[in-house]
């Protein structure tokens, strides 16, 4: 099971728990709709409360800045997710 069916799942697992962070980092309509308290809004609320009062290039540097950490977790498992597409490619 450890030598054969795991290295070939690890780009489904990179790929999963990709789409898991992503879920997880933009619940936007959770700490919009229900969540009141503002310590605990995500930052999609926030920059969606920052259109109402800044200008637009504030709003699209905001929005920079919050596809960060999905752009690093991608990159970090980008080479297993690659892996997985190249790989069986080549057998």
């Amino acid at each position: 099971m450890m030598r054969i069916a795991m290295p070939l799942s690890r780009p489904v697992l990179g790929y999963l728990a990709l789409m898991a962070f992503m879920a997880a980092y933009s619940t936007f309509m959770f700490a919009f709709l229900v969540v009141q308290d503002q310590k605990m809004w995500t930052l999609m609320v926030w920059v969606y409360q920052l259109q109402t009062t800044a200008p637009k290039a504030v709003v699209m540097a905001a929005l920079g800045v919050a596809a960060l950490p999905t752009l690093l977790v991608f990159l970090f498992a980008q080479r297993v997710i690659m892996r997985g597409i190249v790989l069986p490619g080549e057998r």
